[in-house]
């Protein structure tokens, strides 16, 4: 493994299976740990490891919050259904706090990570403290954004309980392809019963199913969960062991692929399908050994593809299209906002109010998610959080090319280029996604680098 393995002294959970040899094991989300050392009683009298590492019950406890979590943001993304998001958030923390940190003898915490998570915080705080002083009119939905990039601090609990949150999201990301496959199924076989679902689904926020007319000859019946986007996630880890596993586990590892892949093509926005198309191909090729042969084929397959729909493609890609005439007008609007110096050097600052042509009202936020980064933070502040934002695909592709959960970066930086015209980032599903990733990142590389020891 890159960088040598945790410290002994450390609860750990790490990635499903051997990495180099791709097998995945059939651990938990807080299985895979060291041997224990033996047992010995707390001042309480309660049994724990070695005398240093996290009682056993608040861990399990603060696992199964994490996962709650992750589900609430998965299947409740407005918040509007049980209304737990936050309450689990804080949950998480508190026992952490409470019963987790206490019992463990050292944290060692990177500083790189500090680092992360500490600006990812303060550029926001900022630039509402910014706005506030400098404009502060209403209305301001700054504090509202806010929360989103708290969110990120989830990336530090996550590292230091040593929990690696990929393989239960992405098997409850399965269940939302399922979800997705079956609404699909009910609009069209069954009307009857799809009509109150629909409402359901609506009244919530948790999805929209409508038709979409591209054209006259292109028209796509969109079951579009709010969460979709984030099948990156199950897409890259299942196809991933399903080309590396073999017999019975690859045929079920392939099973599961399948199913997430036709969830995020059921989904039906422009890049949902072609990421459910791409990302596949593109993990096939990274881990077969004739990569040429490979590329050569799934390149001409595709051409051929695009000649056979040309027609289909060229109306989704239209500037006539609505959607896309409704973001060109806005990068014209953009435009005429950077022309103005100060905007373009200190920004409007977070949360603040811009009249949009093609909206023809205000609004804080838009569909073009850099653009908005731009517009918040300015190009000096602004170019941090991107550089943030694409620092895990730096570090798996430059920094560290070795990194073994290279397929998941893969599905994240399909993630980052639906961001550009959907504003997916910054909220509780995008900060999930960044959170697991840049947690397992540094789980899996904190050994080469400096830290910060709390005491």
């Amino acid at each position: 493994m890159q960088g040598g393995e945790p410290p002994g002294d450390a609860v750990t959970c790490l990635p499903p299976g051997n990495p180099d040899s791709g097998v995945p094991s059939d651990m938990t989300i807080a299985s895979s740990m060291e041997q224990p050392a033996p047992r010995q009683a707390n001042q309480d009298g309660v049994a724990s490891a070695g005398g240093s590492r996290p009682l056993l019950l608040p861990r399990r406890v603060l696992v199964i919050l994490i996962n709650l979590f992750f589900i609430s943001c998965i299947f409740d993304p407005a918040d509007q259904l049980f209304r737990l998001k936050m309450p689990l958030f804080g949950a998480c923390w508190a026992v952490f706090a409470l019963f987790v940190l206490p019992r463990v003898h050292r944290y060692r915490i990177p500083l790189g990570l500090v680092f992360y998570v500490g600006t990812m915080i303060a550029i926001p705080a900022f630039s509402v403290a910014y706005y506030l002083l400098n404009n502060g009119q209403q209305p301001f939905e700054g504090f509202a954004l806010f929360k989103s990039y708290m969110m990120c601090s989830f990336t530090i609990l996550l590292f230091l309980s040593r929990v690696d949150a990929l393989r239960p999201v992405a098997y409850a990301l399965s269940f939302l392809a399922v979800a997705v496959i079956g609404v699909y199924a009910l609009s069209k076989f069954a009307p009857g019963l799809f009509g109150p679902v629909d409402q359901f689904l609506n009244r919530y926020g948790i999805a929209n199913v409508n038709v979409r007319d591209y054209s006259s000859d292109v028209e796509l019946l969109l079951v579009l969960f709010a969460t979709s986007p984030m099948l990156v996630l199950s897409v890259a880890y299942f196809t991933n062991f399903a080309l590396v596993t073999t017999g019975w586990r690859r045929i079920g590892y392939g099973l599961l692929a399948g199913i997430n892949i036709a969830g995020m093509f059921l989904a039906g926005t422009r890049s949902n399908l072609f990421t459910a198309v791409l990302l596949p191909l593109v993990l096939v090729v990274m881990r077969v050994r004739r990569k040429f042969i490979i590329f050569l084929c799934a390149g001409l397959g595709v051409f051929w593809v695009a000649l056979a729909y040309w027609e289909q493609l060229a109306a989704l890609f239209s500037a006539r299209e609505h959607s896309n005439q409704h973001k060109l007008v806005l990068m014209e609007d953009y435009w005429r906002i950077f022309s103005d110096p100060m905007t373009l050097l200190l920004g409007q600052g977070l949360g603040a109010y811009q009249y949009w042509t093609p909206r023809g009202f205000a609004f804080p936020v838009t569909e073009l998610t850099y653009f908005d980064v731009i517009r918040f933070y300015g190009v000096f502040l602004g170019g941090i959080i991107l550089w943030l934002m694409f620092y895990p695909v730096i570090y798996a592709f430059l920094i560290n090319p070795h990194y073994t959960q290279k397929h998941i970066i893969v599905g994240y930086a399909f993630y980052l280029a639906a961001c550009f015209g959907q504003p997916l980032f910054f909220s509780s599903s995008g900060m999930s996604i960044l959170s697991i990733i840049l947690a397992n990142i540094f789980l899996y590389s904190h050994r080469r680098m400096k830290f910060f020891q709390s005491s």
